[in-house]
């Protein structure tokens, strides 16, 4: 592989990012929205049960142990070879365990119909266990173009077959087919681009450089998935299909601003943090300047959700899907979380240290089950409470731990978040002084859009009145130098 190439701006990086994000994730919002239409709350609530473990074992090969490739400085060929077979076997290994128990699992959940479902969804775990170490060598070369559009190629293959087989009557294969041709056509993109092809010159020292971080990455990312999918199966198992499926179109429209808004900064600053780290510059300068930009979109997109959401579902799902906007209110505890942790989260990735987050994860993941299940008798929204207050009650540990490898301290981190905040309570109080004081009914479309505007022109002007360095910062950021292609590694 080729080692020459232009060296990558942060700013052009992000802008790659968010466009293949912001365009993923709108088409994938605007079929959801058709599907949610078409097939209904138990059928979303069920496929969401199918979904939960093989969510978790796909996650558990992507970006696990290829996150070594990442944070290490000069990779041998040997490295990537013994990384693509490692994977590739496990992933193999975890889809016959789900392809063979679905029947055990679907009877655990109580919903005997979803075993083959869980059987389909299962062939997603394989393709992204080998497709791990091209898509960490695009990551590793700052190739955020690429990435941003397989993201959007992804959702357009799978959501066009998976629409037309909804309007079809094929019920909740119709969300199974989504997702495989997403991933799909998101790995056939990964091997074109990468440029690599997997050899045979890994040896046992090779495995045995990634194996320390890659085994604490591959339990942080199961422990992290735990913490999210249990949230699922209890709801299903606990509630019903049809509560599940409130919460699972409440928590994908989260997981989906979430990637519109701070996503795309987050992965562009993990590769920019590996790199900052290995020219010898200032990381801790660097995530304090990521920080105080990043936090603001956040803000403002899930303080304005919480105030319309009830609108905002029935407009764009229909009035019976308006019982999940209680639970969307919730879920922007979350949204407005993972603003920071997202960034602490990539930061000790980028330093090569995982194992402290993996066992606080592991701690928040057992937290949050026993304290769901013990809500289940207040309903649902009690229960997503208890899935949203928990990251609260334990993130002091995360700043604690990123703290030690020269992450942004608790107290600068809330330094940079006031002035945001208070610029959110102000775009809040305007929206609520507009509802209820000047009588704007949130529920006409006309006045709903107003009222988006009125939000996003408040928080903009507080911002550019109050918060001018915000500004400024975000304009030295476009000019950081992410990578440059030079460190692909030697494959």
């Amino acid at each position: 592989m080729s080692n020459a190439g232009k060296k990558q701006g942060f700013g052009a990086n992000v802008a790659w990012m968010a466009g293949g994000n912001w365009g993923e994730h709108i088409i994938s919002f605007l079929i959801y929205v058709a599907l949610a239409r078409i097939l209904g709350a138990e059928t979303f609530g069920l496929v969401a049960m199918a979904s939960a473990l093989v969510i978790l074992a796909e996650a558990m090969v992507r970006e696990t142990l290829t996150e070594w490739l990442i944070a290490e400085k000069d990779p041998e060929a040997g490295h990537f070879d013994a990384l693509f077979w490692t994977l590739g076997g496990v992933s193999l290994v975890i889809f016959a365990g789900l392809y063979f128990g679905a029947g055990l699992i679907a009877g655990a959940m109580g919903e005997p119909q979803i075993a083959p479902l869980i059987q389909a969804l299962a062939v997603v775990v394989p393709m992204t266990g080998f497709t791990g170490v091209p898509v960490a060598i695009l990551r590793r070369k700052a190739r955020f173009d690429i990435l941003g559009a397989r993201a959007v190629v992804g959702v357009v293959v799978g959501g066009s077959v998976g629409l037309a087989m909804a309007l079809g009557g094929a019920g909740a294969w119709s969300l199974v087919v989504f997702r495989i041709l997403l991933v799909a056509a998101n790995e056939i993109m990964a091997w074109y681009f990468a440029g690599w092809r997997p050899g045979f010159s890994g040896r046992l020292h090779h495995l045995h450089s990634f194996l320390s971080m890659g085994l604490s990455t591959f339990w942080l990312q199961a422990a992290y998935l735990v913490s999210i999918q249990s949230a699922t199966v209890i709801f299903g198992a606990m509630l019903g299909p049809v509560a599940a499926g409130f919460f699972s179109l409440a928590w994908r429209l989260t997981e989906i601003l979430t990637f519109l808004v701070n996503v795309p900064f987050a992965m562009v600053s993990q590769t920019a943090f590996a790199a900052t780290k290995r020219r010898g510059d200032d990381v801790t300068g660097f995530m304090d300047n990521v920080l105080s930009v990043t936090i603001l979109p956040s803000l403002a997109v899930f303080s304005g959700l919480a105030v319309l959401a009830g609108p905002f579902i029935r407009f764009c799902f229909g009035e019976e899907w308006v019982p999940a906007a209680a639970i969307v209110q919730v879920l922007c505890i979350v949204g407005l979380y993972r603003a920071v942790e997202r960034i602490q989260h990539v930061f000790c990735l980028a330093m090569g240290q995982a194992k402290g987050l993996a066992v606080i994860t592991t701690i928040e993941a057992i937290a949050g089950i026993v304290v769901m299940v013990l809500l289940v008798p207040y309903g649902a929204v009690a229960v997503t409470l208890g899935f949203a207050i928990r990251y609260l009650v334990f993130w002091p540990l995360r700043f604690s731990y990123a703290a030690r490898f020269g992450a942004v301290s608790m107290g600068r981190t809330v330094a940079l978040v006031a002035p945001g905040l208070l610029a959110a309570l102000t775009m809040v109080a305007m929206l609520l002084g507009l509802i209820h004081g000047v009588g704007l009914d949130p529920y006409r479309l006309g006045w709903m859009g107003v009222l988006i505007l009125a939000g996003a022109v408040t928080f903009a002007g507080f911002v550019a009145l109050f918060l001018p360095n915000r500004i400024e910062t975000a304009r030295r950021l476009v000019g950081w130098e992410t990578a440059s292609a030079s460190e692909g590694g030697k494959t």
